[in-house]
């Protein structure tokens, strides 16, 4: 028996990056200043990390699976648009709601963060891809070779 199964390795990095994603205002700061990463408040950094993770894995195991390697890019690209601004207003209203005293600076710093992660579930999602078609072919091969 394993030590370690393949299918729960895997899921490592991902605990391992989402966790310090989650954490890092409470690594980084003190709780005199409210565990605050430039202008945003820890709590507020916490839950954007929270509006991440779906944004990440809505793109990455939903969205370009199904519409974006197909011929259905139009409309993956509009349930992109879709999906970024409605997250960001969930940040925003989050913002406003729990730290009315954020400063203005904070509100212009909630798009990046989310365009930054759907760039980086791309990647991810284009890395998967690949692997997944090197090893069918690589299976294929196999067969040819029998």
């Amino acid at each position: 028996m394993r030590l370690f199964h393949y299918r729960y390795f895997r899921l490592i990095p991902h605990v391992l990056t989402w966790s310090l994603v989650l954490l890092l205002p409470y690594v980084v700061s003190s709780a005199d200043d409210q565990f605050r990463i430039g202008h945003l408040p820890g709590l507020f950094f916490t839950f954007s990390g929270l509006i991440h993770i779906v944004i990440f894995y809505v793109n990455a195991l939903v969205l370009h699976p199904r519409f974006l390697n197909r011929s259905y890019w139009p409309f993956y690209a509009v349930l992109v648009v879709l999906l970024i601004l409605i997250c960001d207003e969930i940040k925003l209203y989050a913002l406003v709601t729990w730290f009315p005293n954020a400063s203005l600076d904070a509100r212009t710093h909630i798009m990046f963060p989310s365009v930054a992660v759907f760039i980086a579930s791309i990647f991810y999602s284009i890395t998967i891809d690949k692997r997944h078609a090197e090893k069918t072919e690589k299976e294929n091969r196999a067969k040819q070779l029998e």
